[in-house]
């Protein structure tokens, strides 16, 4: 092979990784001046030393991952191709996944373990969940595991930080502490963290109902002596050890509206974080200032608000961490999530929920509108006008709508009433057709001048009752039904007797 072959050859090989590399977004290639740049993504792959095809199954993560969806990619990865399953091993790690008689892992699979894959799983479960292992070959394999699951974890927690995923930040957080703790997030051996406590010592514990760092505060030095066997002052060490840890406190204040555009509106709330022993800490603290949590703030729609991470010295101040942070309506409801989760410890957590009140909707009033009335504050709901109203007249009369209450109703003319229209007087012709001949004397003309009488008083009582024009027969029924109604009495309510 020549020189130019060669060269041929690594260039193109050179073109093949970088094209590669940019296709799962680790580098970004310029094809006018062939300059190479890298990604976030890829700084941290450059930082952890993480394989591209565990890079590759990281990239594919889509925000809505637990701890089992996690902690199958991890078990996935490329570092752990040297880990075998044997033969002799797949009864062990059967028991471990399921038994009737002893305890198994949180996660169980369906089926029995076949795959190494499934094994790395089955033996992170257990060690986090501090099941004894008693073959000695998966303990060499579990030190593998978690040696590596440190750098692994670490990488795919500030991969999910760059992204905009509340649910799968949070479970990153977890699994990365977990693999230092080697303990569950939620586990009832949260002792064997301090100094000069093992699994043997934190299992009397939790016997003897100790499965937090409050009951060990809150019991007698004595009597946590004679439950681990150990001899004075073993109990007074171990009661310092956890007043040293630090204990977070978390007050959410709402603050009014920002702006009054309702098309730009949204609500704004105030973080005060403080720990509430400060001088234990700074005498005699079990951590150091260095101690870092990550502060998340997130809606319902499993988007992130504000994130941060924040040092045990930054909260010794006088008034503590304080953050005003805006929040715009979410589509699942108006809920606000707001996180405190340790980088190391397990057991120290603050984690809280806050509503907001009278949580505006009109910054999304397309979706406002095809809410329930029942379900919207009061702000979005219809009200009734409260503008002045004119005084009613004398001469108005009734409207025709068929409101219920006419007092409260948004019709001006409900409330005052329609002017009369105007009726021309009725002529009036006392001279009627008499008799032939014109012989007002004789008996006929005098009957037709009764009936003329009568007729006139007839339509003098009409006119007395003003007529709305275009009110039908069946409307003044209804209105003397109403009359009539005013005179009864209101019927009692009868009320029942509940045995």
């Amino acid at each position: 092979m020549t020189n130019a072959q060669m060269e041929k050859y690594l260039q193109d090989l050179c073109l093949q990784n970088l094209n590669h590399l940019a296709s799962v977004a680790l580098i970004v290639l310029d094809e006018d001046t062939f300059d190479i740049k890298p990604t976030d993504m890829g700084r941290l792959m450059a930082r952890y030393c993480i394989a591209f095809a565990t890079m590759k199954s990281f990239a594919k993560l889509t925000g809505s991952e637990g701890l089992s969806e996690q902690l199958d990619i991890l078990s996935r990865s490329y570092e752990f191709s040297d880990i075998q399953i044997r033969t002799n091993e797949k009864k062990t790690l059967n028991s471990l996944n399921k038994s009737k008689t002893s305890p198994t892992i949180r996660f169980p699979f369906s089926g029995k373990i076949k795959t190494k894959e499934s094994k790395i799983n089955c033996l992170i479960q257990a060690t986090l969940g501090c099941i004894l292992v008693p073959d000695f070959s998966l303990l060499q394999d579990i030190n593998k595991i978690f040696r590596s699951g440190q750098r692994l974890t670490r990488c795919l927690q500030e991969i999910l930080w760059l992204k905009d995923c509340h649910k799968s930040l949070i479970n990153a957080i977890y699994i990365n502490k977990c693999f230092k703790a080697r303990i569950w997030e939620n586990s009832k051996y949260v002792t064997k963290q301090l100094e000069g406590i093992g699994q043997s010592l934190s299992n009397a514990l939790v016997n003897a109902g100790i499965v937090n760092f409050d009951k060990v505060s809150e019991a007698n030095p004595r009597e946590l002596e004679l439950i681990t066997n150990r001899h004075p002052p073993f109990g007074n060490q171990l009661k310092e050890g956890v007043k040293g840890l630090p204990k977070y406190n978390i007050v959410i204040k709402q603050i009014q509206p920002v702006t009054t555009n309702p098309w730009k509106r949204c609500t704004e709330i105030e973080i005060n974080i403080q720990i509430k022993n400060k001088e234990d800490i700074v005498k005699n603290g079990t951590t150091s200032q260095q101690h870092t949590s990550a502060l998340i703030v997130a809606n319902a729609d499993n988007h992130i608000l504000y994130r941060r991470k924040i040092m045990d010295r930054n909260l010794l101040e006088e008034n503590g961490f304080v953050k005003k942070v805006p929040v715009r309506n979410s589509m699942k409801g108006p809920e606000i999530f707001v996180n405190l989760i340790s980088f190391d410890w397990v057991g120290v957590d603050v984690s809280t929920s806050f509503t907001p009140i009278n949580h505006d909707y009109s910054c999304q009033p397309e979706k406002a509108l095809s809410l329930p009335a029942s379900s919207l504050p009061s702000k979005v709901r219809h009200q009734p006008d409260t503008r002045p109203r004119q005084a009613p007249s004398k001469d108005n009369t009734k409207c025709l709508h068929r409101c219920l209450n006419k007092r409260e109703c948004s019709h001006q003319c409900c409330k005052v009433g329609v002017k009369q229209p105007q009726r021309s007087g009725v002529t009036r012709n006392p001279r009627r057709m008499q008799g032939n001949g014109g012989d007002g004397g004789n008996g006929i003309g005098q009957v037709s001048a009764m009936g003329q009488s009568k007729n006139y008083q007839e339509q003098q009582k009409q006119q007395q009752t003003p007529i709305v024009k275009g009110q039908s027969s069946m409307y003044q029924y209804m209105d003397d039904l109403k009359e009539k109604l005013k005179g009864f009495k209101q019927t009692p309510i009868k009320r029942l007797k509940v045995r």
